[in-house]
């Protein structure tokens, strides 16, 4: 601070009126990175001496774009008050020096800076806007105080500005810049110190926002993981950055960049096919030109309607083939035991007392739940206990890819069976990969009539036969099948026989909402896992157990996770936790969406058909009609319920 006031403001003025004249000036007395700053707006980037406005911007704010906004909102409006002292804006860019969030203090800031367009949407990089706060302090990545005449456009010469990085909480990269900027001669005496803590509260909270995306994000990879046991694997977050990766990924990638964690994928496939990918609702090919040959699919990841990155998945072309040691012979092994599963209630330990007689069979079995009930820790838990607990535990969900993509995992192929097929030799399937253990089929509902057709023949006959060859292969395995729809919805969808086959013995786990007494013990647990040892306000248990909880236990899992992110660490209170806080009752928090449809074109849940149905109907009509939020509470994607909807006859707009 002392070290700019001491600098004469004349002075200054008078080398920048020789300098953008074109003379050959000593910047000498400028600080150097004011000089190096006005060197690139003059002899690189041109920038017009006559702008009076600044552009804005065109394209829909990114995915990471919405998470750093959200996140500065209320380190903004701290700041503001804290600077109440002098005329100042306050304000966060993203990486482009495009302004997400500005707060003016008051009314005479707001009107100059709507008249330079120093507003959300504003473009300030150094190619724009020339020497300021944001575009200087993109270039610097550090902490930085410009004065009056050292900014270069004559527009923002009156200020006095200052600037501090924003990192992203998990790689440390630039992320954006969070600015103060004054109209008082001197400024305020902490404005730079502001600026450096705001950045270091934005980026924090920007934690908090992503870390419920990643831990869905990392799921997805372990599941892609395991069944894809050889593959080159990326998982990239929405944001666009690597954050894991299998061994195999270097060799794909070689000569075309990082796979790194930490690393963007668009230094691999560039950005324009980054964009093409975030519009996707599923997989799609990435434009990729590699010396190996090989191509890439991203398979987007949803947190309910919300992308949270994709799983991209490497295939080699034609490659020689490699030479590998023999693989394990168990490969695939369950996670949970009945001793995992928590609860008293009297409608849970129905539950548990028929899967765990199902367990001492080898009978097909179907698992009914709503999402997050728990249907694959059930699963789990009656591999663990039945006969074949040494043999493979294999999950494969009937929602993940295209029917033909579907035969292909489950029955494997023979050499040059389609386009793209190894041609070394036969690949097996998970049929292959769950001998003599447990295949336990999710999201039932979702499978097309060829697989339908083909797990029919599998379960009467233990017998598959492999894309592109005749020969019947046979395979002992025991199947576990789950869906989310109830038992009418389900027969909708499912053929009559493969239903009759698998519902030999049906578990049907009830929601969170119908056994309020698990609540506690559920959440005692996961506090525990989390590594919270604190205490838990009485109130807190209240609410949690009035909530009605549409999401059940991965609701209550993911709503605790928060909670010990915004907690001290020694005590979680209502606060924690941003809906209980914002309700008069977690029972009513629904009701707070903007309505999207009427009341009207909801019908009564008894006018719709059964069972998942009326399910639909009962979280719509607490959404008051907003189509997205009922998507996110129901696991669903967007696309996914306006067509059950047309088909239940309801009109969405």
């Amino acid at each position: 601070m002392s070290e700019l006031i001491q600098i004469d403001t004349s002075q200054v003025a008078a080398i920048w009126k020789r300098f953008v004249a074109g003379e050959e000036v000593d910047l000498s007395s400028l600080r150097p990175e004011i000089a190096d700053s006005w060197r690139r707006c003059r002899d690189e980037f041109h920038v017009p001496l006559d702008t009076t406005r600044v552009a804005s911007r065109t394209e829909d704010i990114t995915t990471l774009d919405t998470d750093l906004k959200e996140a500065s909102v209320p380190v903004v409006d701290l700041l503001q008050a804290a600077t109440g002292s002098i005329s100042a804006l306050v304000g966060i860019s993203n990486r482009e020096g495009e302004l997400l969030h500005v707060l003016p203090s008051d009314a005479k800031v707001h009107e100059m800076s709507e008249q330079i367009n120093a507003v959300a949407g504003g473009i300030w990089r150094e190619a724009v806007g020339g020497t300021n706060c944001i575009g200087t302090g993109l270039v610097l990545g550090k902490p930085i105080q410009i004065r009056l005449d050292e900014h270069y456009l004559p527009i923002i010469k009156e200020w006095y500005t200052c600037s501090a990085p924003i990192l992203h909480p998990i790689n440390g990269s630039l992320t954006g810049v969070f600015g103060i900027s004054g109209l008082s001669e001197v400024g305020h005496p902490r404005m730079l110190e502001f600026a450096v803590r705001g950045a270091e509260l934005v980026s924090k909270l920007l934690g908090s926002v992503q870390a419920i995306d990643r831990l869905t994000l990392v799921r997805s990879f372990d599941d892609f993981s395991r069944r894809y046991q050889d593959a080159a694997l990326l998982a990239v977050d929405a944001y666009g950055f690597i954050m894991q990766t299998t061994p195999q990924s270097s060799e794909a990638v070689a000569g075309n960049g990082s796979a790194a964690p930490g690393s963007r994928i668009s230094e691999l496939v560039g950005a324009e096919a980054i964009k093409r990918s975030q519009g996707q609702d599923r997989a799609c090919e990435l434009d990729l030109a590699l010396p190996s040959g090989a191509k890439a699919l991203a398979n987007p990841v949803f947190r309910g309607n919300r992308l949270v990155g994709a799983i991209v998945v490497f295939t080699p072309s034609k490659r020689p083939p490699i030479q590998r040691t023999p693989k394990p012979e168990k490969t695939w092994t369950s996670h949970f035991t009945f001793g995992d599963i928590v609860g008293d209630s009297p409608a849970l330990a129905n539950a548990v007392r028929l899967a765990t007689r199902a367990a001492r069979t080898e009978h097909p079995v179907l698992v009914l739940g709503e999402s997050g009930t728990g249907k694959e820790m059930f699963a789990h838990a009656i591999h663990d206990l039945s006969v074949r607990r040494a043999g493979p535990f294999v999950a494969f969900n009937f929602g993940a890819l295209s029917e033909e993509l579907t035969i292909s995992e489950m029955c494997g192929h023979e050499p040059g069976a389609f386009t793209g097929a190894t041609v070394s030799g036969t690949k097996g399937g998970i049929f292959d990969s769950a001998q003599g253990g447990t295949l336990f089929i999710d999201e039932l509902q979702d499978a097309g009539p060829k697989a339908q057709s083909l797990l029919l023949r599998f379960v009467e006959t233990h017998t598959f036969v492999r894309v592109g060859g005749t020969a019947p292969v046979q395979s002992d395995v025991r199947v576990i099948a789950a869906s989310n729809n109830a038992d009418a919805r389900l027969a909708e969808r499912v053929r009559p026989d493969l239903l009759y086959r698998l519902n030999s013995i049906t578990v049907r786990i009830p929601p969170l909402r119908e056994r309020p007494e698990d609540i506690r013990p559920i959440a005692e647990r996961h506090l525990r896992a989390l590594g919270f040892r604190g205490v838990v306000d009485a109130e807190v248990w209240e609410q949690l157990t009035r909530y009605q909880w549409p999401g059940n236990v991965r609701e209550l899992q993911n709503a605790l996770l928060r909670a010990t992110l915004n907690s001290s660490g020694m005590r979680l209170t209502v606060e924690d936790f941003p809906p209980l806080a914002s309700s008069e009752s977690l029972v009513r928090s629904a009701a707070i969406a903007t309505p999207v449809m009427s009341a009207a074109a909801i019908p009564n849940s008894a006018d719709a058909a059964e069972g998942s149905s009326h399910e639909v109907v009962r979280v719509l009509r607490e959404c008051q009609g907003n189509v997205g939020k009922a998507a996110k509470i129901l696991g669903l994607h967007r696309s996914t319920l306006y067509r059950r909807l047309e088909k239940l006859g309801i009109s969405a707009s």
